[in-house]
């Protein structure tokens, strides 16, 4: 770490066990959100100068132990899906660099499954390449959504998908899907 130079460097942070609840409640705002959300709208935030700024460097963020519960209170009952012991690679992550942060996203689910996210993504996030595997993920928690939105009942079930997703942006056009 240069302090003088405002520059932090590390070739591999990890944190091991993490554990959250993510919620929305029945009148569709996501609770965690709201609270971190403290900016008042009508003020700009400030711009830093680029001499300000600081850099920053690290090799792989690697999470393990990931524990996280996502409510969605909007039906009744709410549908819940549960993480356990999921984990996560970020590697190369630069500021201000044009070199592709790499991911690596493994998330089993309590319920039944997994979900995997594999790729790379532009540090300015304008393209993305991207593999998402969904591993006989388990359908049943969708059941109170499927009820409120069709007269299907929802009893059990499991999908799997293995997918390429390309995605690419331009500051004058909209961004696209491949």
């Amino acid at each position: 770490m240069d302090l003088a130079s405002r520059q932090v460097e590390a070739a591999r942070v990890s944190v091991a066990g993490l554990d959250t609840t993510v919620s929305r409640l029945a009148d569709g705002t996501i609770r965690e959100i709201v609270l971190a959300s403290t900016a008042d709208p009508d003020r700009p935030l400030p711009v830093s100068s680029a001499a300000s700024e600081w850099r920053a460097s690290v090799g792989e963020l690697a999470f393990s132990g990931i524990e996280a519960s996502f409510v969605d209170a909007i039906t009744e009952p709410p549908l819940v899906y549960t993480i356990r012991d999921g984990r996560a690679s970020l590697k190369n992550l630069k500021t201000g660099s044009a070199e592709p942060t790499e991911l690596d996203f493994l998330l089993p689910f309590a319920e039944g499954g997994s979900v995997a996210l594999l790729g790379s993504v532009a540090a300015d996030g304008s393209s993305a390449d991207l593999r998402l595997k969904l591993d006989e993920l388990a359908l049943a928690p969708l059941a109170p959504l499927v009820a409120q939105r069709t007269t299907l009942v929802l009893e059990s079930g499991t999908i799997s998908s293995d997918a390429m997703i390309g995605y690419r942006g331009a500051p004058d056009a909209p961004p696209s899907v491949e």
